[in-house]
This record gives C-alpha cells, structure tokens and sequence, in this order.
C-alpha cells in the first residue's frame, strides 16, 4: 500500500462506530493470538522436546512448514 493510501485509509478509520472498531481489534487479536500460541508450543519444545504422539524424548528437526514453522520428528 502506499504511503498516501495508507494515510487515507488512516483517516478512514476515524469514523468508524465502536462496534466496527471491535471487529477490527478481535480480527488483529486473533492473529496475535495464533502467533503467541505458535511461538508458545516452539518453546516447550525446545525446553522439553518430546513427540506429542508417542511421547519419545528423542525428536529430529525435519524441515520447516510454511511460514518458517519447524518440523520435528520422532
């Protein structure tokens, strides 16, 4: 987008009505939230690796998922 859009796009947002102001706030917190939730479980992995299948101790990085996501396996 460009810088101009951009800020007409900002003004834009001054006359929105509360509730679509909320729908625009649940639809960036969602998105926050599965990023948060994703970067949570890469650290438990990491502290405590363990395959949440058969729950070996001994996992293998293979790959990565799109959107840079690692892979493991057991």
């Amino acid at each position: 987008m460009k810088v101009a859009e951009f800020k007409e796009f900002q003004k834009g947002l001054e006359h929105l009505t509360d509730s679509q102001l909320n729908y625009l706030e649940q639809l960036f917190s969602e998105n926050n939230r599965s990023q948060q939730i994703t970067q949570e479980l890469e650290q438990r992995l990491v502290e405590k690796p363990e395959c949440p299948h058969c729950h070996s101790h001994v996992i293998n990085r293979h790959g990565k998922m799109p959107g840079n996501i690692q892979r493991y396996r057991c």
